[in-house]
């Protein structure tokens, strides 16, 4: 969870390096335990805000982790994140 906290609060200091922390992010994100989901929805979220690079791959592999998500509270916080990345995405692109 520390790791993922640590994300949060730098991935807008380094969103050229993010690569790595988004493949073990999204491992964790299939993991059984419910607050390493909840901190990894919270870094990947962060991460999606940053309108990077990353975003084209990242979007469709959040949204696919948010459709098999079973807690609603996780599920809350990717759509969140989904949310104000498309809101961008249309804004930029208008």
């Amino acid at each position: 969870m520390a790791a993922e906290k640590v994300i949060c609060n730098t991935a807008h200091l380094f969103p050229k390096k993010m690569e790595k922390a988004i493949v073990n992010l999204l491992a964790n994100a299939e993991f059984n335990g419910i607050v390493v989901r909840w901190s990894t929805a919270h870094a990947l979220g962060q991460i999606l805000k940053l309108k990077s690079r990353h975003n084209h791959g990242l979007l469709p592999a959040i949204e696919n982790i948010c459709e098999r998500e079973k807690d609603n509270a996780i599920r809350k916080i990717y759509l969140d994140a989904i949310k104000k990345a498309k809101i961008v995405c249309i804004i930029f692109h208008q």
